[in-house]
């Protein structure tokens, strides 16, 4: 009779891994090896070595013969594959999540059973491991970024279903290129409205500042006031997909209206008052000038002599003559 050399006995694998198992040494003629899925009768897997990849527990049996016909007394002989289940990642709560640019992304697996160890890579395949925990955290993100959850549970089993990809997208920034007002340089006279709008235009909300404190919220791109105090700030955040932009920020000048002018034709101070609805008269009320291009010290096209002139000026949020602004000004021959 056959004896038999079995090494590969009572093993242990991970699902959807494979073993191979091998009967070597035997005596008692040429003899040959076949395994079956029972102790007598049954189906022959297959003949010596054997690989085999059971999705659970499974025990094979081996029957030695020699060119007598003969078997092993001892009858088949049991093999058993111990199969431990894979690790199932379940959900990651992070996939295709879009976050705001700059910010965190928080991207979370969970996995079955209890003690499974999750593993982050930056491929699918091979790559970097790029963290270790249930959750990883991207911060701060500016591109869209795959990173993939790998489980292994306490037998060192690694997830069937291979590496399971997480996304998170990045929302387009939110800029605003620029905070302007409709007067140079921001200076403005005193009670004087001015208007600020901000650059793109096409952001879903927009809340304006003033010294701090929010005066308009929504879908505006402007805000206008005629109440700015010289050296008041005023800023814009503006909001889209659930991001917001840095604060654009201008500095607001407020200053008296000029009491002279040099209409010299020198390219300085040679015109009072340009782009305001402006009246000029002479002492004896004779009007010297109506428009809004500014007064260039002539009437009729002939320079007036030098001296003191006045003026009344509308602005735009004054809708009253009587309520229009009235000074003075001194036209200076240099």
């Amino acid at each position: 009779m056959p004896t038999v050399n079995l090494t590969a006995n009572d093993t242990t694998i991970c699902e959807g891994t494979s073993v191979v198992l091998t009967a070597t040494g035997s005596t008692g003629g040429n003899v040959s090896y076949n395994f079956y899925d029972a102790a007598t009768g049954g189906n022959m897997y297959g003949s010596n070595p054997l690989t085999v990849s059971p999705a659970a527990t499974t025990v094979y049996y081996l029957e030695v013969n020699n060119q007598f016909g003969c078997v092993n007394n001892s009858g088949r002989i049991p093999v058993t594959v111990n199969v431990t289940g894979a690790p199932t990642v379940q959900n990651i709560t992070g996939d295709n999540v879009a976050v705001c640019y700059g910010t965190a992304a928080n991207l979370t697996a969970n996995a079955t059973p209890a003690g499974t160890t999750i593993t982050w890579w930056d491929a699918a395949t091979g790559g970097n491991q790029v963290a270790t925990g249930s959750t990883y955290t991207i911060d701060p993100i500016t591109q869209t970024t795959v990173v993939y959850a790998q489980a292994t549970n306490s037998n060192g089993c690694l997830t069937l279903q291979g590496r399971v990809a997480a996304t998170a997208v990045v929302i387009p920034q939110v800029v605003i290129d620029t905070l302007s007002s409709d007067k140079p340089n921001n200076i403005i006279f005193p009670n004087e409205v001015i208007n600020f709008t901000a650059v793109p235009d096409t952001f879903s909300n927009y809340e304006f500042f003033w010294n701090g404190t929010s005066v308009q919220n929504g879908p505006s791109a402007t805000w206008s006031s005629s109440k700015i105090q010289d050296q008041d700030s005023v800023w814009v955040i503006a909001t889209d997909n659930g991001c917001s932009s840095s604060r654009s920020q201008v500095l607001v000048r407020v200053v008296d209206f000029p009491n002279a002018f040099t209409p010299n034709n020198d390219g300085v101070n040679d015109v009072f008052l340009s782009g305001y609805d402006l009246v000029i008269t002479n002492r004896w009320g004779q009007t010297m000038y109506e428009g809004r291009d500014g007064w260039d010290g002539k009437y009729k096209g002939d320079k007036v002599s030098p001296g003191t002139y006045y003026y009344i000026v509308m602005l735009d949020n004054i809708t009253d003559r009587k309520n229009a602004i009235k000074g003075t000004v001194l036209l200076v021959e240099e």
